[in-house]
């Protein structure tokens, strides 16, 4: 059964519609184990938040979730007092620790901090974070958990699957012009909500489609798009019209599936900058999501270039010298390590304050609320530093007064800020084959494992509200 349209966002997931297979009507849904079921035998739990942004949600116990929704792992029926080792695999990849369970014989993985292993905080997902190696290219996830005495002996064990893309969503070719991506919708017929999503520096449509793919999920129309790195797109950030995304809004609006006056722009990194941009220069655009952003416009990534252009003409841009240096150190293993945010802290310290100014995008011109997602401890460029440029211009302007903008900058994350429910393992760098060196992402495996959940819980209720009905 599909969602009925008319619910919003999240249809289908908490209350058994569709999406929640095998929920039951006993409560005994996600509970795993081999002994009987009586008051002490040993029971693991799932519990799911598919709600997280409204505090008045239920928690429901599933054995299938969206990958994205807060997990919390619950193991009861345990000897009060003992040890147990948690071994957790998400397809997989493997991480543990040891826990000792309370006085009512549980142990509750968000509660509850180990007292040896792979993590060593109370934390509902830190097992995911933790968990080691690559997982590829999939878009199905299985959690499984196994629940072993001191002396080894499997005391209970259970999975839940956690899916990227539910059975009813529908996902479109769009190569239409400038227009190349891939269009998603959720169960129904619509009209939706919609968001044109956009990735980085990267290019091509990889980081637009995944987020289409993800924001279908919570039940919006979603519109993956490249702007450049594609046949028919500039083939590097040089020059990038605003017009060819322009287009984009356009096609998403002809569409009879979406509803014209509900659609919003996400992007992050360089896209983080386009959606600002986009939001400050067409008045269709109803919300701008921007995740580590720049607020002043950048130049293009062939020295000397442009970005962006608009009318044909490009934007005055951050006043960032040609010969400004990336830092570097080198680790154990002899391998060099480069960072960009000391260039960019230093230009902010000494350029002229009128030409840091003229580079400041009018996000005031937005025609609807503006989140913004930021790392502080961001050393690709520094996020929340630059996000706070289009910030201060919020609120300055009374914009965050009129339309409850949002600001979050979160500690001990890095550049690499992502939808939750992945091993954050690795995120604090990303290796160059081309330089056989790493570029610097920041962040810790835990702080940005927390940045990802509570970004996400900001943007489910940043879009429900800001293109409500």
């Amino acid at each position: 059964m599909a969602p009925d349209a008319g619910r919003g966002p999240d249809a289908g997931w908490a209350d058994g519609g569709a999406g929640e297979p095998d929920a039951g009507g006993d409560g005994d849904a996600g509970v795993a184990g081999g002994a009987d079921a009586g008051a002490a035998a040993p029971g693991l739990h799932f519990w799911v938040q598919p709600r997280p942004h409204d505090p008045a949600s239920p928690e429901v116990e599933v054995v299938r979730a969206r990958y994205g929704d807060p997990l919390r792992v619950e193991v009861t029926g345990l000897a009060p007092g003992d040890s147990y080792d948690v071994i957790t695999a998400l397809n997989g990849l493997l991480s543990s620790a040891r826990f000792v369970a309370d006085e009512d014989g549980t142990v509750d993985l968000r509660d509850d901090a180990p007292v040896q292993g792979d993590w060593d905080e109370a934390s509902g997902e830190a097992f995911i974070a933790t968990a080691r190696g690559n997982l590829g290219p999939t878009f199905d996830l299985t959690v499984r958990v196994t629940v072993q005495d001191l002396a080894g002996d499997v005391v209970v064990n259970g999975d839940q699957a956690r899916a990227s893309i539910d059975e009813g969503i529908v996902i479109e070719d769009v190569d239409q012009g400038v227009v190349k991506g891939t269009m998603t919708l959720p169960p129904g017929d619509g009209p939706f909500p919609a968001v044109l999503c956009f990735g980085g520096s990267e290019g091509g449509r990889s980081g637009g489609e995944w987020s289409a793919y993800y924001l279908a999920t919570l039940g919006y129309a979603a519109l993956g798009v490249a702007y450049f790195g594609e046949p028919g797109l500039p083939a590097n950030l040089v020059d990038v019209p605003l017009e060819n995304l322009e287009a984009g809004l356009a096609h998403l609006a002809a569409d009879p599936r979406v509803d014209p006056d509900r659609i919003a722009v996400m992007g992050g990194s360089r896209g983080g900058e386009l959606a600002l941009l986009l939001g400050a220069h067409f008045p269709q655009v109803r919300a701008v999501v921007a995740d580590v952003p720049s607020g002043y416009v950048i130049g293009g990534l062939v020295p000397g270039t442009a970005a962006w252009t608009y009318q044909g003409m490009p934007f005055v841009e951050f006043p960032f010298p040609d010969d400004a240096m990336l830092t570097v150190f080198y680790d154990d293993d002899g391998l060099a390590h480069y960072a960009g945010t000391p260039a960019y802290l230093e230009v902010l310290d000494t350029a002229d304050p009128a030409a840091l100014e003229a580079a400041t995008i009018d996000i005031e011109n937005v025609n609807g609320p503006v989140l913004i997602r930021a790392g502080e401890d961001d050393q690709l460029w520094p996020s929340c530093v630059l996000g706070e440029a289009a910030w201060d211009r919020l609120v300055e302007t009374d914009h965050v007064s009129a339309y409850d903008d949002v600001y979050a900058c979160y500690p001990a994350a890095g550049h690499f800020l992502s939808t939750p429910g992945w091993p954050t393992v690795g995120h604090d760098a990303l290796w160059r084959p081309d330089w056989n060196a790493y570029m610097e992402m920041g962040g810790t495996v835990l702080g940005n494992a927390h940045a990802d959940r509570a970004g996400d819980t900001a943007l489910r209720g940043f879009l429900e509200a800001a293109l409500a009905p």
